[in-house]
């Protein structure tokens, strides 16, 4: 990988971070100011129950916002020790096709155990390609989940606000 795609990588991953954050933000923010002096009236079509819907979505959103974030943090961790699996690989491949040793973090590898090391190598490739295909499948659903959660919220919130002027005019 190039210089300017590892940047361009990294500097995606960190917007997307700071979006991740924020929408967190909003979530949690808008629970609060609508949490503080909610109480509940009477259960049915009303205001009320429709505020008391929305706090649930909002709750739902930030929960799968926070598991969503894990979920990236862990998948980021993943792939930084499967580029490292793959960089050994190649390491461990060439000394088995050259038999010139190679230094590799400062360890002397040559062609003593290299099928050995090779096979557990791509043991632990397979493991974590399969790790990481589970966890990114999750990570979107998460993030479904989450955006979903708070558009309903938001949909409800706006609805109760204007369900007195709606029940007045009806």
């Amino acid at each position: 990988m190039s210089e300017t795609a590892l940047e361009l990588a990294k500097h995606a991953q960190n917007e997307r971070s700071k979006l991740n954050y924020f929408i967190l933000g909003i979530s949690i923010t808008i629970f609060a100011f609508y949490a503080k002096n909610f109480t509940i009236v009477n259960l049915g079509i009303n205001e009320s129950t429709m505020m008391l819907s929305a706090l649930i979505f909002l709750l739902f959103s930030s929960i799968f916002g926070i598991i969503h974030i894990k979920y990236l943090i862990e998948i980021t961790q993943q792939n930084y020790r499967y580029i490292n699996l793959l960089t050994k690989k190649d390491i461990y491949s060439k000394v088995e096709h050259t038999g010139e040793p190679v230094l590799l973090d400062g360890m002397r590898i040559d062609s003593t155990n290299v099928i050995e090391r090779l096979e557990r190598i791509h043991k632990k490739i397979l493991l974590l390609q399969k790790s990481l295909s589970t966890k990114t499948k999750r990570h979107v659903v998460f993030e479904t989940v989450r955006d979903y959660s708070l558009f309903t919220a938001l949909a409800l919130i706006t609805v109760s606000k204007l369900m007195p002027v709606i029940l007045t005019t009806i």
